[in-house]
């Protein structure tokens, strides 16, 4: 766990350098906004509402999900209060002047784009390492095996930690796990993560266990399954949910109180998934399809290629939960395909 720990602790550092950062030129951005203003006769109480459509655009950002658009959202905001203010200066007849102070504001916010430009940068950077790791880790009947699962396991999770680092927080499993039950990771979902609009399906916890071999087979599934049994007592299923909105999967709806938030999505993550036709994907859609006292049990199974496509969806900015989206689809029409068997 001190490997574990030790990543945790390099993710929350670089959020909070980050975020001191984003709040320092936050607060420089304010101090030249009523500058701004203040050269043009508007007292603080009005510069302040006028600085208010902006500032809550830059505390968004604090957060990088969905990060393009708030970026995006933010150059929009300061070309709107680019045009209310100069209505105003124009008015003023050192209107030359004028424009320069705003052009010192316009810099300022710019900063704090190419801040947030870098530091996405660095992001994919550092889930880019970890996936290379984990594709150039050997696998099958290898030498150091359980090193290199280990290697596997801990690559993995870093990937998750980097690419979904607004939408998922990892849970500490240490004084909930047993040594009968030891999953390798569990994430449970940020607030701004909207699992039934992104993933098509509603849940609260991500549940994830390594397999460093090709095309798992009945025995890795059923270990998920078994995982899954205790989910619903355990302190992971006490996190609070994160949507509230009604869905409906197999055409029954889901709300906040639903017996299916208590239920983790689970990815069962090896080197090359099964064949479609193998007896682990009929498993897995009779488990799927036989909610158990109300329960729908999903489990997705995930590659190296599958995780490719995530970064390299996240390198297009595109959100790399499409995958989980499209991988839960698959599964929807591979039971229409077998009748719902």
């Amino acid at each position: 766990m001190e490997e574990s720990t030790g990543l945790l602790s390099e993710v929350e550092e670089f959020l909070n350098d980050y975020r001191k950062d984003l709040y320092s030129l936050n607060d420089e951005a304010w101090s030249i906004f009523q500058e701004c203003y203040r050269s043009i006769g508007i007292d603080y109480e009005h510069s302040h509402g006028f600085f208010i459509d902006i500032g809550k655009k830059i505390e968004s950002m604090e957060n990088f999900y969905n990060i393009k658009a708030k970026s995006e959202e933010l150059e929009k905001a300061r070309a709107n209060c680019l045009l209310e203010y100069y209505q105003l200066a124009s008015r003023n007849p050192n209107h030359n002047q004028k424009s320069d102070k705003w052009n010192s504001f316009a810099n300022k916010v710019q900063e704090i784009i190419n801040l947030n430009e870098l530091a996405v940068s660095m992001l994919l950077d550092k889930a880019s390492t970890a996936y290379e790791k984990i594709i150039t880790c050997p696998y099958g009947k290898q030498k150091n095996k359980n090193i290199n699962a280990s290697l596997f396991e801990k690559k993995v999770s870093e990937f998750f930690d980097w690419l979904f680092i607004s939408a998922l927080g990892r849970v500490d499993l240490t004084e909930i796990e047993t040594y009968r039950l030891r999953r390798d990771w569990v994430y449970k979902v940020r607030d701004e993560f909207d699992t039934l609009e992104k993933c098509g399906f509603p849940f609260r916890d991500i549940l994830i266990e390594c397999k460093n071999f090709a095309q798992p087979k009945y025995p890795s599934l059923m270990q998920v399954f078994v995982y899954t049994l205790s989910c619903q007592d355990s302190e992971i299923s006490k996190v609070p949910l994160s949507q509230p909105n009604a869905g409906s999967i197999h055409g029954v709806v889901y709300r906040q109180d639903s017996e299916i938030s208590k239920v983790p999505l689970s990815l069962l993550i090896s080197r090359k998934n099964p064949d479609r036709e193998s007896t682990i994907w009929r498993i897995r859609r009779a488990i799927f399809n036989k909610p158990m006292k109300k329960e729908t049990r999903l489990i997705l199974f995930l590659d190296d290629h599958d995780l490719g496509k995530m970064l390299e969806n996240k390198q297009k900015g595109i959100d790399p939960a499409l995958v989980l989206k499209e991988k839960i689809a698959e599964l929807e029409r591979s039971n229409i395909q077998h009748g719902g068997i």
